[in-house]
């Protein structure tokens, strides 16, 4: 990030000059950054997610989501917002919104998931791939809770309900699904 108004940067390693950006994107925060092929995600500075295509030279966005998150991923045409401090359910219960790039509607959430309870701040670290999407939980409403992560089947329709990743030896300390990341069938906590 940069005085003024904040940037991102943009680099081409294949390039004749790697450590030279080949874009700059002003105005947005830079505080979380994702790219997923022609595609960069960018954190806004008012609340929102900027999607910038690589392709091209304009400095627009291709799109503005109205959502922001402490955390987002990318795969192809699928971006995911995880909001932990989502008040809807109840006082940072947390909430994850997926949108498709390539839908009708590319602006609105195609799905959303929220937490359950109290302080459950789910979607704090989120990872998407081609078919599914991870939603960590690190905090819980239960005391000594170490944490989970959440799976959700993009390819099910109707949508899947998210199936919990416990970890049956876990210890409070552990903060399971505090960062998460998917590829494939493999995912890490």
């Amino acid at each position: 990030t940069f005085a003024g108004n904040g940037a991102a940067l943009a680099y081409d390693l294949a390039s004749a000059t790697p450590d030279v950006p080949v874009r700059r994107f002003d105005n947005v925060s830079g505080f979380r950054v994702a790219i997923s092929g022609s595609r960069a995600v960018v954190a806004g500075l008012t609340g929102k997610t900027h999607v910038f295509d690589l392709t091209t030279h304009s400095d627009q966005p291709e799109f503005v989501l109205n959502k922001a998150g402490l955390d987002f991923s990318i795969a192809g045409n699928v971006v995911v917002i995880g909001d932990p401090y989502d008040d809807t359910v109840d006082t940072d219960a947390g909430a994850i919104y997926i949108y498709d790039l390539a839908g009708a509607t590319p602006l609105l959430p195609i799905r959303t998931y929220r937490g359950n309870g109290r302080s459950d701040r789910f979607g704090y670290s989120v990872s998407v791939s081609t078919k599914y999407v991870i939603a960590g939980r690190p905090f819980g409403s239960n005391s000594g809770f170490p944490g989970t992560a959440y799976v959700i089947d993009l390819t099910h329709h109707p949508a899947s309900t998210p199936v919990s990743l416990d970890v049956a030896d876990a210890a409070f300390t552990d903060s399971i699904g505090w960062s998460v990341a998917v590829s494939g069938n493999r995912v890490v906590l």
